[in-house]
């Protein structure tokens, strides 16, 4: 299901997963908000893993130390870029965060 509240959209993907964009002056701010822990996970000693799926011609590729993706189109022009990877938890501590790609996709890892 999903809503959108001026400029944030919100996609709830099940009752422990929301996606949400925000579109303001600054650009397109993509994001997830997890509701509590994934299941089978009360230690939290694996990193949580997001994928996102590429498609079509795109090829993505990891910049700045992890924390930015940029998606290039065949002729090798950077078409979208995901950037400043950033992980809070819900006290507002930042959580080391980094991007790969394994194939084609590209996934978000968020440790504690």
């Amino acid at each position: 299901t999903g809503s959108a509240v001026a400029a944030r959209l919100l996609a709830d993907w099940d009752d422990a997963l929301t996606e949400w964009y925000v579109n303001d002056g600054r650009g397109l701010e993509h994001g997830y908000t997890l509701h509590r822990r994934p299941d089978g996970d009360a230690e939290c000693v694996r990193p949580l893993r997001i994928t996102l799926a590429t498609r079509g011609d795109l090829c993505p590729e990891v910049e700045s130390a992890g924390r930015d993706v940029c998606c290039l189109d065949s002729n090798g022009a950077a078409v979208v870029r995901y950037s400043g990877l950033t992980v809070f938890d819900a006290g507002g501590r930042a959580f080391p965060a980094w991007l790969e790609i394994p194939r084609d996709s590209f996934e978000l890892y968020c440790a504690q």
